[in-house]
């Protein structure tokens, strides 16, 4: 049986803006390729 998963953190002062500044920057070009490589895989050819 899994273990409960543990209480997410909360970020305060310069941490949560540094986190909400890299959520509002556009994906590099890695990070599309990431995505794109994911997205073939969950696709199921019939």
């Amino acid at each position: 049986m899994a273990r409960p998963i543990g209480n997410t953190p909360e970020l305060y002062g310069e941490d949560a803006e540094r986190v909400l500044k890299s959520m509002d920057e556009p994906l590099t070009d890695k990070e599309k390729e990431v995505v794109e490589r994911i997205k073939r895989q969950r696709t199921v050819l019939f």
